[in-house]
């Protein structure tokens, strides 16, 4: 418990660094601006392979208690992604932070991804983590019950990091 406690403060401390804030809430509105040097100071700082940006919405925004927000442990996603296989497009239903998709992507590269995500408030680190991993996906603002698309953006792979456009 406290290795985990130390890598979450290790992992703030980077982002506080990285993003030039000094609280954590500011990080939000930064993830939105971020360019490729971020993108490799972020990698050069964290360990991708931890998942952090879920770490971070999980453990200092997601509202557990009135929208009941968990997230996808590394262990069930690494599962699903291996039980994806090598399908030419994945599905990402209710994608919070895209942890599922990047678990996807690092087992089948040459994937596309469509990913839906409801809440406003994870939509930065859901972009962001998914240009992190230069991952090619449609990522819709859309409730899947519901079906009504409110914004749609547009993960295009580069050569390191991907970008992202709101289409």
């Amino acid at each position: 418990m406290i290795e985990k406690a130390q890598e979450l403060t290790e992992i703030i401390s980077a982002c506080k660094t990285i993003f030039c804030i000094s609280d954590i809430a500011e990080l939000p509105a930064k993830l939105a601006t971020a360019d490729n040097d971020v993108f490799q100071a972020f990698s050069d700082s964290v360990d991708l392979d931890s998942e952090p940006i879920q770490k971070i919405f999980q453990y200092w925004m997601a509202d557990r208690k009135e929208a009941k927000q968990d997230f996808t442990p590394p262990s069930l996603a690494n599962l699903i992604a291996r039980l994806a296989g090598n399908e030419k497009s994945i599905y990402d239903c209710c994608a919070g932070c895209g942890s599922l998709t990047v678990a996807a992507k690092r087992i089948n590269p040459k994937a596309e991804f469509v990913c839906d995500e409801k809440d406003n408030a994870v939509m930065p680190f859901l972009l962001f983590n998914l240009a992190l991993h230069n991952v090619k996906a449609v990522v819709r603002q859309t409730d899947v019950l519901g079906g009504e698309i409110i914004k749609t953006f547009i993960s295009e792979p580069g050569e390191k990091y991907a970008a992202i456009r709101n289409i």
